[in-house]
Parts: structure tokens; C-alpha cells; sequence
């Protein structure tokens, strides 16, 4: 789940809706590298996984 600063979302009355991302080229692209990430880290410590990902984020 991301954290609610992450989300990108508008809101209906009382109804929050959040907003997709296009399924684009770049977007999958991206998605799929950050699958990557995560399993590349499968075992190992969850600060390894930030610093990738910190990495990651630019």
C-alpha cells in the first residue's frame, strides 16, 4: 500500500478516486524495473532494498 503522500487521487463527495497512470511504454518500463528491484531483494535486508531504491528514485 503506498502512503497517502504517494497516492495520487481527486475526491467525489465523500468518494476518493485514484488517478491511474497510462499504460505506456515508459510506465511498464518502469513498473517492470521496479518488479525487479523487489525480487532481486527477495532475502536480503529491508535497508539494502531502500538504498536500491533510494538509487532507484534518483
Amino acid at each position: 500500500m503506498l502512503p497517502t503522500e504517494l497516492l495520487s487521487h481527486r475526491q467525489n463527495g465523500e468518494t476518493i478516486i485514484p488517478k491511474r497512470l497510462p499504460l505506456d511504454s515508459r510506465n511498464l518500463t518502469l513498473a517492470n524495473d521496479l518488479i525487479d528491484c523487489f525480487q532481486e531483494c527477495v532475502g536480503k535486508r529491508q535497508g539494502e532494498l531502500d538504498r536500491i531504491l533510494l538509487d532507484f528514485e534518483g
